[in-house]
């Protein structure tokens, strides 16, 4: 998968309690990175059922 989820600077971004000051990025890249990952599962699977696998 091409997107990740990073945390740069994360002294900055991150409270002393671990939580993100300001969720709205975190959030945007987890969805995005979770969306894709749904996708390729969605299309493995249709993948393996016209054509299973065979070692």
């Amino acid at each position: 998968m091409r997107d990740t989820v990073s945390f740069h600077n994360v002294w900055e971004l991150f409270g002393k309690d671990g939580q993100p000051k300001d969720t709205t990025g975190c959030n945007a890249a987890a969805k995005t990175m979770l969306d894709q990952l749904a996708w390729r599962g969605t299309a493995l699977r249709e993948a393996r059922e016209k054509h299973p696998y065979q070692s």
